[in-house]
């Protein structure tokens, strides 16, 4: 009898199968890059006064497909120095990557930057027109750049990417902090598109969320990217959400990946002078258990995106209100500080 039962349901499912009834493709679909999270927890630290006006998505990296994250360093070897060289993505130039090479300790560190930005790094290179002076006055390097520069003024875009490339990468050499251009040694208001000479160039100092980057599928990289300058309380609870969901504003950054799983709640968060503690659940201790390189972006990014605010300089982690030890290979049993030396071109 139950045999009977069994081979009616069975047919029963086939014709159904036939007729063509559509079947939810989520169900089934492994084509895409994520996965949903059985555990939907998303926790608000207060949800009456949050600025954050869209729920953490249910679904996070299926991060085993990635590539290798090299950790950031603080350290250079014997007679090294680390040059921070700042590239546009060739899908999205937009987006400026900072890669660090490291090289011989030397006298010109300006001029060793600009050739190492025609030179590349990790298959990314900076457009940038040949330079045939540069001078040092206190803090300030003043560019000279050629007498021709119509390639470089033609787009608005390009142009405003190769001036950041140049700024960001020049204010990296310590001990400078802005940034003049000169053409053919004098002022000029045709300066890579919309610029001119006169203004004086300094790093946007606007905090940005660390999101990482496939890139050609190679390694994970990590971008900076501007958020909102509000509140400082409200900025804590923007940056925890960029990294949770790549959404900047109202913008969704679907090129690049959430660095935080979605599963990892911020219960609240503690600011005391230049130390920012952040207080998770306990998700966070098994955020990509499998992959220490995982852990190590996760972290690099929070302090790196965390200590891009003015006012906070060390992070100390916190899970349910405890310190922590350690994640992975990372001791996190005090406050860490920003890290010197972000996406190192080997490790």
């Amino acid at each position: 009898m139950f045999k009977s039962i069994f081979h009616v349901f069975l047919v029963f499912i086939i014709c159904i199968t036939a007729s063509g009834i559509p079947v939810d493709r989520s169900t089934f679909d492994f084509s895409q890059n994520f996965f949903t999270h059985k555990d939907n927890t998303s926790h608000s630290i207060n949800s009456e006064k949050s600025s954050l006006q869209d729920p953490i998505p249910k679904r996070q990296i299926l991060y085993t497909s990635l590539p290798t994250y090299i950790p950031t360093v603080n350290e250079t070897a014997r007679g090294m120095m680390g040059l921070t060289l700042f590239f546009p993505d060739k899908t999205n130039p937009q987006d400026l990557i900072p890669v660090t090479r490291f090289v011989k300790n030397t006298r010109t560190p300006l001029r060793t930057v600009i050739h190492h930005l025609h030179e590349g790094a990790l298959g990314l290179t900076s457009p940038v027109p040949n330079i045939s002076k540069l001078q040092v006055q206190n803090n300030m390097v003043i560019v000279h750049l050629p007498v021709t520069l119509n390639q470089y003024n033609e787009n608005a875009l390009s142009g405003k990417v190769i001036l950041q490339s140049l700024v960001y990468s020049l204010t990296s050499v310590s001990g400078i902090d802005q940034v003049k251009f000169l053409v053919d040694g004098k002022e000029s208001d045709n300066l890579f598109g919309d610029y001119s000479t006169k203004t004086i160039f300094t790093p946007n100092d606007q905090p940005r969320a660390y999101l990482g980057l496939n890139h050609n599928n190679k390694r994970v990289l990590l971008v900076p990217k501007k958020i909102d300058s509000v509140p400082t309380a409200h900025t804590i609870e923007n940056m925890i959400h960029s990294l949770q969901t790549t959404k900047i504003s109202n913008t969704s950054l679907n090129h690049l990946i959430a660095t935080i799983p979605s599963n990892v709640a911020l219960i609240d968060f503690s600011h005391k002078g230049s130390l920012l503690e952040l207080n998770f659940n306990q998700a966070f201790l098994q955020a990509y258990v499998d992959r220490a390189d995982l852990q190590a972006m996760m972290i690099d990014s929070i302090l790196l995106s965390f200590t891009s605010m003015k006012d906070i300089e060390s992070v100390q982690i916190l899970v349910d209100n405890q310190p922590v030890q350690s994640l992975g290979n990372i001791d996190l049993s005090v406050p860490l500080n920003k890290p010197k030396f972000t996406n190192p071109e080997s490790s």
